[in-house]
């Protein structure tokens, strides 16, 4: 049984994130943590949640992500609305990092309508690829706060009379603390020549 504390070297203080007590059963039993230090697991019957019934009579794994946070939000917009068959459809996929720390491995996720040729795809940084189920996935890697890479992706409606639907997901390797944010849709009307 041991305690579990978390050391900051830069600014030379030191947390209890968990405590070992003989008197309560309440008891550290290992730890461990990713190279860089930034998230740490612990098994533990410590209640470290307020929800737990105590005292608890079984381990439970923590998991401790001390990741800058950084929120990311998508917007997607069609032109033109309406388009016209087998004219250029452009979506244009925005992803803003609203901080306050910066996105790594930032990925957007586009479901291509099904009534619609895919043409192209452009980011204004990274690469993007279509897989065969038709969905567009774009490595933009690292994006700054505050910044605001985009996607223009163009498609060609294969028929009229239907509205193409179209969402894009955005998600990272970082702790985002709105999720509500992260998918966007746009629909667009297709005519007649």
């Amino acid at each position: 049984m041991f305690d579990l504390f978390r050391r900051d070297l830069s600014t030379g203080t030191t947390v209890r994130i968990a405590e070992g007590s003989p008197s309560s059963g309440a008891d550290v039993i290992g730890s461990d943590m990713t190279p860089d230090g930034l998230v740490v697991s612990v098994i533990t019957r410590t209640e470290l949640l307020p929800e737990q019934p105590t005292p608890s009579i079984t381990f439970d794994v923590y998991a401790v992500d001390l990741r800058p946070a950084a929120d990311l939000a998508v917007t997607k917009n069609d032109s033109p609305d309406p388009v016209v068959v087998r004219a250029n459809l452009t979506y244009t996929v925005t992803v803003r990092n609203l901080g306050p720390a910066a996105a790594r491995d930032v990925t957007t996720f586009d479901q291509l309508p099904a009534d619609a040729v895919f043409i192209s795809a452009t980011p204004t940084q990274g690469s993007c690829a279509r897989g065969r189920d038709g969905v567009l996935a774009c490595a933009l890697g690292t994006v700054n706060p505050f910044a605001a890479p985009t996607v223009t992706i163009v498609v060609s409606p294969s028929r009229s009379g239907v509205t193409l639907t179209n969402s894009a997901t955005v998600r990272a390797n970082s702790p985002d603390p709105d999720l509500a944010n992260n998918r966007a849709t746009a629909t667009t009307t297709v005519v007649a020549k």
